[in-house]
């Protein structure tokens, strides 16, 4: 189903070449990540999206708890979208309470990114998005 490229204690990636997509998961436990730790994470995935050239991304944020910067990490992801030919950005909602801010914070700050945004409530919808030609 999916072929592996990368993981540490905070993140998985994946490369998905027959849909050309890329699937990122936050681990459980990514609320004991250092801000370090974070921009790390955010820093692989950033460059995954280079390397790969992947045409959509699903972020799989159903465990994502984490309070981030929004003005930094909005930075580092519009520099990211304006050298990529990425078309589609999904993103499966966190379920935890610090998770659903921050990402609200971020997406706010995304709104008038180049980029089509689709949100998922549950995961299962978001792998056969991701996973679809």
């Amino acid at each position: 189903m999916f072929e592996f490229d990368y993981a540490n204690e905070f993140i998985v990636i994946r490369y998905l070449p027959v849909s050309k997509g890329l699937y990122v998961y936050w681990v459980p436990g990514n609320q004991c990540m250092s801000m370090l730790d974070f921009y790390r994470a955010i820093e692989v995935i950033l460059n995954t999206i280079i390397v790969t050239q992947p045409s959509k991304v699903l972020i799989n944020a159903i465990d994502y708890s984490f309070p981030i910067l929004p003005e930094k990490t909005t930075r580092l992801i519009r520099y990211t979208l304006s050298s990529s030919p990425l078309k589609q950005y999904g993103l499966i909602k966190s379920n935890q309470f610090y998770g659903q801010f921050a990402i609200k914070l971020l997406l706010k700050r995304l709104a008038n990114a180049p980029i089509d945004l689709i949100l998922f409530d549950q995961p299962m919808e978001g792998i056969r998005w991701v996973l679809s030609k």
